[in-house]
């Protein structure tokens, strides 16, 4: 009397065994619902494989909710640039920053992400199919970004059936590669824009102490 999907159940929850089907389940509903079912249950008598299971599968769901959220915000941004009112879209970060309750650099960086990924339809289908997490999503969209749309989704093959296994910085590493083979010119246009936008920061430390620093758009 298990949950669809579960090869095994007691009374403590699903298992996320390796290689089950809730292991091997792409995000969506059932998988949610499985999740919530042995969270509910408790996980103190789970394994350490079914634990190690259960972060996996938590991990895809948040993918695939940060997918949502990029779609969501990438068709705001969309409406607001397609619209009559130009006002609307340049103030766009401020509702989203509102909206979300995040800084405006913060909704900027969001907004940017959104609109870089949608120029990339394999990196978000890996996002949502919770193959890659949020993070390196963002490193794809944001080393293409200065490429046009063609060339992005060309570099972007070039990553993305590695990219689950590779660290963000490997990643990152790559990516760098590709773009410069594919656009010399990309290295120095990043650079005229991150020195556009620089600027100098102060803000408090976790601990109570204040931090000094010097940042670029990122």
């Amino acid at each position: 009397a298990g949950h669809p999907g579960c090869d095994r159940h007691r009374v403590d929850g699903p298992w996320f065994v390796s290689g089950s089907a809730l292991d091997r389940m792409t995000p969506g509903p059932e998988l949610a619902a499985a999740l919530d079912e042995t969270w509910g249950g408790g996980v103190t008598g789970l394994s350490d494989e079914e634990i190690a299971g259960v972060i996996l599968a938590w991990r895809r769901c948040e993918s695939r909710a940060a997918a949502g959220l990029l779609a969501a915000v990438g068709e705001l941004s969309r409406r607001r640039e397609a619209g009559t009112d130009q006002d609307l879209f340049d103030h766009l970060d401020d509702d989203v920053s509102v909206l979300l309750t995040m800084t405006r650099p913060a909704a900027q960086g969001l907004i940017g992400t959104a609109a870089s990924i949608r120029r990339l339809p394999a990196t978000m289908g890996a996002l949502a199919t919770g193959r890659i997490d949020r993070y390196r999503a963002d490193v794809i969209a944001y080393e293409t970004a200065l490429l046009d749309a063609e060339m992005a989704a060309a570099v972007e093959q070039l990553v993305i059936e590695d990219a689950p296994e590779l660290t963000s910085s490997r990643l990152r590493a790559r990516l760098r590669r590709a773009v410069l083979a594919a656009d010399p010119d990309a290295a120095r246009r990043r650079r005229q824009q991150a020195a556009q936008d620089a600027r100098v920061e102060l803000f408090d430390e976790r601990a109570g102490t204040a931090g000094l620093a010097g940042r670029d758009r990122s």
